[in-house]
C-alpha cells in the first residue's frame, strides 16, 4: 500500500508540474519503493514517468530499493528504476487504486 500511496503523491507532482508550466529536463518525484520509511527523491522526465504510469503495476524507484520477493526490476539507470509487481496480490491492488484507471 506504501507504493500507491506514494504514487498518488507522484500524480498531483505531475499534474502540478504540468499545470505550471514546469516540464523542465527533470521533474523530481517521491521513490515509489515499498519501504515505509523512504524519504528519497528520485529526477525523472515527463515522458519517463509517463512511460512508467503505462502499467499499473510498474513503479519507480530509487536504485537499490526493489523487493526481490515481490517485484523485479525492469529497466534501471543512475537516476531511478522501474519495477513490476510480481505476485497477484500487490498486482491486483496496483490496478485496483490505479488513479488513471
Amino acid at each position: 500500500m506504501n507504493e500507491v500511496t506514494i504514487r498518488a503523491r507522484n500524480e498531483g507532482t505531475g499534474r502540478a508540474n504540468r499545470a505550471g508550466d514546469l516540464l523542465r529536463d527533470r521533474g523530481e518525484y517521491a521513490c515509489e519503493c515499498g519501504h515505509g520509511a523512504c524519504v528519497s527523491l528520485i529526477y525523472l522526465t515527463h515522458d519517463e514517468y509517463e512511460g512508467v504510469r503505462l502499467d499499473a503495476t510498474h513503479f519507480a524507484i530509487a536504485p537499490d530499493h526493489e523487493n526481490p520477493e515481490f517485484e523485479t526490476v525492469l529497466s534501471q539507470n543512475d537516476r531511478f528504476a522501474i519495477v513490476e509487481k510480481l505476485l497477484e496480490m500487490p498486482r491486483r491492488i496496483a490496478r485496483d487504486t490505479d488513479p488513471r484507471k
